[in-house]
């Protein structure tokens, strides 16, 4: 395993290792497939033909040899030709043609350990990794669960007001759109807008992440998701550490 980096109790890495992958492959159906899906079997694996052209980024609990989170991370030049897992609900041509860029996707961290650094952890070696090769944006998409976005309209419309991708580089949906400007900006509520955002969009807010203005309904995963941009160059590191600490 390529080592990124490590704690007294955790090693976070890139690996190829058939027992952590197969770990990951099971956290990820059991902790976030599920989560959306609550018709699926219950014993499973997620895994896809994708995961072949990523990299696979653990988090390890040192006393267990478990995995507790994990990352799929995919760049223009692990994929080769085949097309980032995100355009298939919007479109990055002109952040492909412009950019190098480092996708993020099935972003999970076991439930016994969401309370814990983990995430924070994984953000802080994706980041370096994106670093470490040059990236310019790191991206993925964060996920609401149902396939209703009105309940979220108070999330999504402060998103929209608050952290949009530039237009010049805004990715747009592909279809089953939606608009994240619900509602006006004067009748937003924070209170609701923080119990409504998934975690892992929160923190990516407070990282410096942006939002593309149009939202993507995914009927299969049964979620309706907003794709995220971080400039990696400018992310809050007096946040991220603290995150860490």
């Amino acid at each position: 395993m390529e080592i990124l980096l490590e704690t007294n109790k955790y090693l976070i890495g890139i690996t190829k290792e058939p027992k952590y992958l197969e770990q990951s492959f099971k956290l990820r159906f059991e902790d976030l497939i599920l989560e959306f899906n609550k018709t699926k079997k219950a014993n499973g694996t997620d895994y896809s033909k994708y995961d072949n052209f990523c990299e696979h980024l653990v988090c390890i609990d040192k006393e267990t040899d478990e995995v507790v989170g994990s990352y799929r991370i995919a760049t223009k030049k692990t994929l080769k030709s085949v097309p980032f897992v995100s355009e298939e609900e919007f479109n990055m041509d002109n952040l492909k043609a412009n950019y190098n860029l480092l996708e993020a996707s099935r972003a999970v961290v076991k439930k016994e350990y969401q309370s814990t650094i983990v995430l924070s952890l994984l953000w802080q070696a994706v980041i370096n990794y994106a670093l470490d090769n040059d990236m310019d944006f790191l991206f993925g998409t964060a996920s609401f669960k149902g396939i209703d976005p009105s309940p979220y309209k108070q999330a999504f419309s402060y998103l929209y007001y608050n952290y949009l991708i530039d237009e010049e580089i805004m990715p747009k949906a592909t279809k089953n759109k939606f608009n994240l400007n619900f509602i006006p900006k004067d009748q937003i509520d924070i209170k609701t807008v923080k119990e409504k955002m998934p975690v892992i969009l929160k923190g990516y807010c407070l990282l410096n992440a942006k939002v593309a203005a149009e939202g993507y309904i995914d009927y299969d995963f049964n979620s309706v998701d907003v794709l995220v941009l971080l400039d990696v160059k400018n992310v809050n590191q007096r946040i991220l550490k603290r995150f860490v600490k």
